[in-house]
């Protein structure tokens, strides 16, 4: 079997039911019969949320929270997101079922690049010789009785530029948790995380002194996912956060550079997860989604200095484009010259 089955069944699957519950998500994967050893694995919830984030980098669909406070996953409408680096080039994202994958690829100028790695779905890209001919072929062309245009947007304009610049920054996100923050409420705390290492790392009560100010805490929720909070040990007032950006508040809090710039290669390197909006913007660059290091072995002026954390590598990246991230997230951008990542 394809790896990619999975990522091709997963949406189709999602297509129908059109949004999931966190915790339901298992469940669904297993039901496609998957036979695969992470099934199976301690790791299976992390693999599974890499698996889910890179389908919502590349637009597929969301992830939120319903009334109740669930985290859901739900599929996004399809439309055709232009790539601003191979004009005029266009990648279906969102909702995909069977019938819409053979009627798109009956046309001549559509393209099927089959993706051998990560589980992701085949990746549509769509060629036209202008825009014009697109707009053409998809209001002669029907599915499900009406015209293919009233069900696949086309956005002209790539909105990787619009996602990038209208996004909002850490100094928002931020004022947006004062109101919010309250005390009272006794967490029981299982990580938290240590800047020094950028990962987070077993708690008990008897460390609580070495905390002094403000942390990023992880507390568990329904089984195997997990909520995140700021939280003073002194006062014990806490807030709920998301948490790529609240590790990105720890990191300039304590003045931490975390991201990298290559220009020789036009990469961004961040050894955090970017939070998810400006992680999509800079996917929808070029249809691929960060490239996942499990360590990274750091060079300056010919010697080996010190292996990192995880690091997540964004291909096809101006610098204009990587100082905006930099400056939305209240980072100083390192800047390399090395060989590709």
């Amino acid at each position: 079997m394809f790896k990619n089955q999975l990522g091709n069944d997963f949406l189709y699957l999602l297509s129908e039911k059109k949004s999931v519950r966190w915790n339901q998500l298992f469940h669904y994967v297993e039901s496609l019969n998957i036979k695969e050893n992470y099934l199976n694995s301690k790791s299976r919830s992390s693999y599974l949320y890499s698996f889910i984030r890179n389908l919502s980098s590349l637009g597929y669909l969301d992830m939120g929270e319903d009334d109740e406070g669930n985290t859901i996953v739900k599929i996004a409408p399809p439309m055709l997101v232009e790539l601003p680096f191979i004009r005029p080039t266009f990648l279906l994202t969102g909702a995909r079922s069977p019938e819409l994958l053979r009627i798109i690829k009956s046309n001549s100028r559509i393209k099927v690049k089959r993706i051998m790695n990560k589980y992701l779905p085949d990746k549509i890209i769509v060629r036209p010789e202008n825009i014009k001919i697109l707009e053409a072929w998809l209001e002669e062309t029907t599915f499900q009785g009406n015209q293919l245009s009233s069900y696949i947007k086309i956005y002209k304009n790539p909105v990787a530029w619009s996602i990038l610049e209208f996004s909002g920054n850490l100094t928002l996100y931020e004022d947006s948790l004062n109101s919010h923050w309250f005390s009272g409420n006794k967490l029981h705390i299982q990580k938290v995380f240590d800047i020094s290492d950028l990962k987070f790392k077993t708690f008990n009560t008897q460390q609580s002194s070495k905390y002094n100010d403000v942390s990023l805490v992880k507390i568990s929720h329904y089984e195997s996912f997990y909520k995140y909070y700021l939280f003073n040990f002194i006062n014990e007032d806490q807030v709920k956060v998301n948490l790529d950006w609240g590790r990105f508040l720890i990191a300039k809090k304590v003045n931490t550079s975390v991201l990298e710039y290559n220009s020789r290669t036009f990469e961004l390197i961040s050894f955090l997860r970017l939070p998810l909006i400006l992680e999509k913007g800079l996917t929808l660059l070029s249809s691929t989604p960060p490239r996942e290091l499990k360590s990274f072995l750091e060079k300056q002026q010919g010697k080996n200095q010190s292996i990192r954390g995880e690091v997540f590598v964004f291909k096809n990246i101006p610098h204009k484009i990587a100082t905006l991230i930099a400056d939305k997230l209240g980072q100083e951008l390192k800047e390399i010259y090395s060989e590709a990542v």
